[in-house]
């Protein structure tokens, strides 16, 4: 951990391959005010990640390899990392926690829900879920896990975003499976981004910040975001 990262009021962690995915490429962009956290069972994984802040999750439990194929494991992994993670969470300032995850595979559907809760144990003012669902190329299996994954999440995030990646090839008709995860990836990092601007002092008429923010999502349930640009006389429409 680089300790040197904190200190932002906003910390966004990645769980698993796909958290770590849509981590990186936010990271890549230079999202400034930001404490990026990637975690992982895998530890080959996390090493490849430019982000500096990396938790292993699970070392005893999984002996640093991507071996949760066993449904229980990976939760296993992050309960037994509960020392490492709460101080993360605890001790840096976080006022609003990101939980980012790719859901339908086995860490980020197990892990992330086990962040939220000891976020909430910990009493992080605001945590936020954002996590998407699989394509369906991906499978039955996959999708149905990634549900039940984002059922026992609601639970324990004040606001959970959800992304369907199979909405993204009626929005984006050239997608195929080699670009698919990349847009994922980069419709992340807008929602990111669009929680960012909203908290972070900008030129701007309408001023809001954190508390703004708080109020209209803290125990918020299901939530939305939705950004553009416009001009013209009817540019605000």
């Amino acid at each position: 951990m680089d300790k040197n990262q904190f200190g932002t009021i906003i910390t966004v962690m990645g769980v698993g391959g796909g958290g770590i995915n849509a981590v990186n490429h936010m990271y890549s962009q230079g999202i400034d005010g930001v404490t990026f956290v990637v975690s992982d069972t895998d530890k080959h994984q996390l090493d490849e990640s430019p982000v500096p802040n990396r938790v292993l999750l699970g070392a005893n439990t999984t002996k640093g390899q991507n071996s949760c194929s066993d449904v229980d494991v990976a939760r296993r992994a992050a309960v037994e990392s509960d020392s490492e993670i709460a101080p993360l969470i605890a001790d840096n300032n976080t006022k609003l926690l990101i939980i980012i995850a790719g859901m339908g595979g086995e860490t980020g559907t197990d892990v992330a829900p086990v962040v939220a809760r000891i976020a909430r144990e910990k009493e992080v003012t605001l945590t936020v879920g954002i996590v998407t669902i699989p394509f369906q190329f991906e499978g039955t299996n996959k999708i149905l896990k990634a549900l039940d994954g984002i059922e026992e999440m609601r639970k324990y995030v004040d606001s959970l975003f959800t992304i369907n990646n199979q909405c993204l090839t009626e929005i984006h008709k050239d997608l195929d499976q080699t670009n698919a995860f990349t847009k994922s990836d980069e419709t992340l990092s807008t929602a990111v981004r669009s929680l960012y601007c909203l908290i972070t002092p900008i030129d701007r008429r309408v001023c809001m910040d954190f508390n703004d923010v708080n109020y209209t999502l803290r125990k918020g349930g299901n939530a939305f975001i939705v950004s553009g640009f416009g001009s013209g006389e009817r540019r605000v429409t």
